[in-house]
C-alpha cells in the first residue's frame, strides 16, 4: 500500500512539472503597481508568441493595458537587445543617443568607427577613407546651407549675390566662393547677414573671372582665411553696392 501511495505522489508531482513546463501562448507579467498604474512591468513573451520568446521591461502603463506601458528594453530569443525599440536587428540596437563615459586609448591603432545610413556602426581603416567636399554652381541669388563647401558663381546672365547665413547659426563653417564667368557688367557680391561683416567689411565683390575667397564663421562674423587673385580687383569695401 505504501508503495502505491508513493507511486501516486510521484505521478501527481510529474504531472505538475509537465504542466508548468508546457509553454503557453499568453504573456506572463510581473509588475510593480502604484494605484491603478504600473510603475514598471516585466513581461515574459511580450509578443504573445510562444515559439519566439521575448522578455521586455515596460514603464508607466495602466493596469491590464496592452501593451503594458512604454517599452524601455527587450531581449529577443536570438540574443538581440533593444533599447526603446521593439525590433532590435543587431546584438545591441539603441533608438536614441548613446553616451560612453570612458574609452581606452591606443595610439597604435589605425581604425575608426563610422555609421552607415541605418546607424549601424562599423570599423574602417583610416588609410582607406578619402575625404570629399561638396561643390555647386549657382546662377542667381543663393543662401549657403550647412552641407555647402565650394560655391562657384556664374554671373553670365545676371548678378549673383551670395546671402550668407547668420554666423551664429554656422560657427566654424568654411565656404570657398569662386567666380567662374567673365561678364564684365554683371556683379558677384558676397553679403553677410544683417550687420555682420567679412574681415570688418560689409560685403565682398568679386570682379574678375576665377577670383576666389575662402571664408569662415567664428560664430559672430566672417573672416577671410585664403584668397586667389588680385586684392584690388576683388573690391573689398564698406560702400553701398
Amino acid at each position: 500500500m505504501k508503495n502505491i501511495k508513493r507511486i501516486g505522489v510521484l505521478v501527481v508531482f510529474g504531472m505538475l512539472v509537465f504542466v508548468m513546463c508546457v509553454p503557453t501562448p499568453s504573456a506572463q507579467t510581473w509588475a510593480g503597481r502604484t494605484s491603478s498604474s504600473y510603475s514598471y512591468a516585466i513581461v515574459i513573451d511580450a509578443d504573445n508568441d510562444a515559439e519566439d520568446e521575448v522578455w521586455a521591461i515596460f514603464h508607466d502603463g495602466a493596469h491590464n493595458s496592452n501593451p503594458p506601458g512604454e517599452e524601455l528594453l527587450r531581449v529577443q530569443e536570438n540574443g538581440n537587445i533593444g533599447i526603446r525599440t521593439p525590433d532590435p536587428t543587431e546584438r545591441l540596437d539603441v533608438n536614441g543617443s548613446v553616451r560612453v563615459r570612458e574609452l581606452s586609448q591606443d595610439n597604435t591603432l589605425d581604425d575608426i568607427v563610422v555609421a552607415d545610413e541605418n546607424g549601424v556602426l562599423h570599423t574602417r581603416d583610416l588609410n582607406t577613407i578619402g575625404f570629399a567636399f561638396s561643390i555647386i554652381t549657382v546662377y542667381d541669388d543663393y543662401t549657403p546651407v550647412n552641407s555647402d563647401y565650394t560655391i562657384l558663381m556664374d554671373a553670365s546672365s545676371n548678378n549673383v549675390r551670395i546671402l550668407l547665413p547668420p554666423a551664429a547659426d554656422v560657427p566654424g563653417q568654411v565656404l570657398v566662393l569662386k567666380r567662374v564667368d567673365d561678364n564684365k557688367t554683371n556683379k558677384v557680391i558676397i553679403d553677410p547677414d544683417g550687420s555682420e561683416t567679412i574681415d570688418g567689411r560689409l560685403h565682398i565683390r568679386l570682379r574678375i573671372k576665377f577670383m576666389s575667397y575662402t571664408i569662415q564663421s567664428d560664430g559672430f562674423d566672417w573672416y577671410i582665411i585664403a584668397s586667389y587673385g588680385f586684392m584690388g580687383r576683388s573690391h573689398l569695401n564698406n560702400k553701398n553696392r
